[in-house]
Parts: C-alpha cells; structure tokens; sequence
C-alpha cells in the first residue's frame, strides 16, 4: 500500500522536533496528536478507505484512464504520505456514495460485506486465532460482523427499490497488449437492467453547479460514464456467480447526479440558480428555459473616478439592481460511439500497462489539467518533479489560486 499515511498541515515539523509523517499503522494522529487537524472520525475513514482501496497494483478501471496518468503510476509505486484536508475531498464523495448507491437495507448489507471481503483480500485478517494474539479481538469481530451480515440478508426488508443494483463490478477483455491478455475493469455506481439505464455520482464544489446546470456534465465524466456503457455492454460481472447467468444489456440512457454540500444537480432535469445583485439582465446562456426576478432593490454607488467616503452628495448615485432566478433545463448525458469509446480505452490502457510492466513512467497531462491539479491536488507532485528535472520538461503553472473544489471519481 504506496499510501502510507497523513502528513500534518503544512509540512511543519511539530515543536518537539518529531516527524510531521505519520503512518495510519502508528495511528499517532488519533492517539498522540493534541492538535487534530481533523475529527478521530474522518481520520479513520481516510484510513479505511485507503486500506480498502481496489485501486492498486497493475488493476487498471475506468476512471484511472481519464485522470493524470502520472500520479496514478507514481501513487502505486512510490510511499507516499497526504494532508487530511486533501484526503477529505475523496473521503466525502465515498461516504455520500454508500448512502446515495444504497438506498435500501440489502444494499447496506452488500456494501458492508464488500468492505469485510476486501480487508480479508488484503491479509488483515489471517491465520489461527489464539488468546494470546494481540489482534485477536479484532479477527473476532471481523468474522462476526461477515456471519451476520450473511444473516441480515434473510431478514424482512421494509423497504426496497425494485431494478435497482449497485457498486457491481464489471470486466472488459481487451485483448493482446504487449504480449498478455489485459482487461479494464470499473464499478457502476447503480444500474438499473429493466430500464436499460445507468447512475453515477459525482461530488463537486457549490462553484461547479452552475457549469453543469448551463452545459451539463463534464466532457471528461462523458467519456467515463460511456466507459462505463461500454463495460455493460460488452463486458461481464466480476462475480463468478453473477457472470454465469450474465446476459448483455443495452444501455439506453446515463443519468449523472452532482452533489454539492448545497444541492444535488441531476443531468436531463430542471436547475434553478439564483444570481448575484446585477445592474443589467444576465446573458441567456446554456439550457436556460426560463428567469424571474426574484428581488430588486436601489443602491447608493461611487460615480466613476470617485472614492468611497466622499461627503459631497453629487460624487454618488443611484443603481438599480435585481436578482433572477435562472432555470435550466441540464442537457442529458449523450451516448458516444462505443468504437470511439473502446479505441480511447485501448490506448490509455496501453500506457499504463507499459509503465507497471517496464517502468515506462507515462507522459505529463494536458496543461489544463496540470493548472488545476498539480500544485494543490498531486500527493506526488514531489516524485513528479524529479522526474521533470531529469527529462527537462517544464510543468505548466497558473498565474492565480483557484479554490474550487476538484470533481471526485469515484
């Protein structure tokens, strides 16, 4: 596991001269820490969740090919360690996902026996269990826990949504890459086979609402989702027992939900933003179907080339300003050619496979996305630089912060 654990905020070594590194094993953040930069709690889901993570080794998914290629091959083969803050973003999109995904009592049952499965996977729970084992309590709740989430799927439901599957995941053979078979894997969110139609979540910034409510969802979420299409479609369930009874399904419509801490935004539905005071009206942009003020009011306002806190009357006047509520109509998600979609696929895939196999350290992404990424989201920015200084390549800087909150695949 290259993800070994927290750094603490800003990289600055405490005053007891002790490391600002700390490992989720040593659990010194929740034990010895009197400054916790994060609750206990958000501590151990950013622990859990990097203990539990699919997403290693060689294992090559969906949305793997549309992020940095870089920092997820440097991510998997370097030790690298992370601020909470940063990890929040991650830990905030999962645990908004197991509510969303699992509405219903057996889908929190098949989430929980995902979550005992993949801790046993990775050998945290082995061997005979004895008294004198110091994880010995541990091993016997883990296997308690598995019994009775077997047994919780026999209880009554009292409620449940009908053609409704989530987290299942799903395998793509792609054929001979450099020699071996190779294979692209992905989880969907919710499919729902009846209605031919898949579901995926996605966590942003309030900032980003606008931007989806105008032209809807991103043209890098377009091409996962129809990875994802592709994955239905012309793949098969990693489950052995699923795959045996496994029949293709025609995938009709993608439906993208992006949840904000303020509102969730839903592709092909109906937005309303409010706008800042304006003087004039608001361009009609995007899918906009319709506006209303909701608010006016009159401010008193510098003329031009006059200063704030003038005592002369007549260095001031009278602007008028509104409020609109904006509707938009969210554009639906459109449904690539799978061709096009497998021929992306074949060669992203190709890199990365190359770079776990020989080391071949992938290219830098495009400049858009080292503006926004690698100074402020990269746990591995360092490794990255290294590698820039031997090659001679030159990363790509913004000239201003941007806060906005990054969108997270998961």
């Amino acid at each position: 596991m290259p993800w070994l654990g927290n750094i603490c905020p800003g990289r600055i070594s405490r005053i007891d001269g002790t490391s600002p590194e700390h490992t989720f094993e040593s659990k010194d953040c929740l034990l010895k820490c009197q400054n916790q930069c994060a609750p206990a709690s958000v501590l151990v889901h950013i622990a859990n969740k990097a203990y539990t993570d699919k997403h290693i080794g060689n294992y090559v998914s969906a949305t793997a090919l549309l992020g940095c290629l870089r920092e997820l091959f440097l991510e998997r083969t370097e030790n690298w360690y992370q601020e909470p803050r940063t990890s929040w973003f991650s830990v905030r999109g999962t645990l908004l996902h197991n509510i969303l995904t699992n509405p219903d009592f057996h889908g929190l049952i098949k989430d929980m026996s995902g979550f005992v499965t993949r801790i046993v996977d990775k050998g945290m729970i082995e061997g005979e269990i004895t008294p004198n084992d110091a994880g010995h309590i541990d091993k016997l709740w883990m296997i308690a826990e598995s019994g009775l989430l077997e047994l919780a799927q026999l209880l009554p439901q009292p409620y449940r949504v009908d053609d409704w599957e989530s987290e299942i995941e799903f395998e793509l053979p792609l054929g001979n890459i450099d020699g071996q078979e190779r294979f692209l894997r992905g989880t969907i969110d919710v499919l729902r086979a009846e209605l031919g139609e898949i579901i995926d979540y996605k966590t942003v910034g309030d900032k980003s609402l606008p931007y989806i409510g105008k032209y809807g969802a991103k043209p890098e979420h377009i091409q996962q989702f129809n990875i994802y299409r592709l994955l239905v479609e012309r793949g098969y369930p990693v489950d052995e027992k699923r795959r045996a009874t496994w029949k293709s399904i025609k995938i009709s419509k993608i439906s993208a939900y992006y949840m904000s801490m303020m509102e969730v935004v839903g592709t092909g539905a109906n937005m309303v933003e409010t706008t800042p005071w304006l003087v004039k009206e608001p361009k009609k942009l995007g899918a906009e179907i319709s506006r209303e003020v909701v608010n006016e009011r009159d401010d008193l306002v510098t003329k031009r080339g006059k200063h704030k806190g003038s005592n002369n009357p007549e260095d001031y006047q009278i602007s008028h300003k509104k409020k609109y509520h904006l509707t938009y109509r969210v554009p639906n998600v459109p449904l690539l050619d799978l061709d096009e979609v497998f021929k992306f696929v074949i060669e992203k895939a190709a890199i990365l496979f190359r770079a776990f196999d020989y080391g071949i350290v992938p290219p830098l992404p495009p400049v858009e996305m080292q503006l926004w990424k690698c100074d402020s989201y990269c746990p591995v920015r360092d490794f990255c630089d290294e590698i820039c200084k031997k090659r001679g390549e030159v990363r790509a800087k913004r000239e201003e912060e941007n806060d906005e909150i990054p969108v997270e695949d998961l």
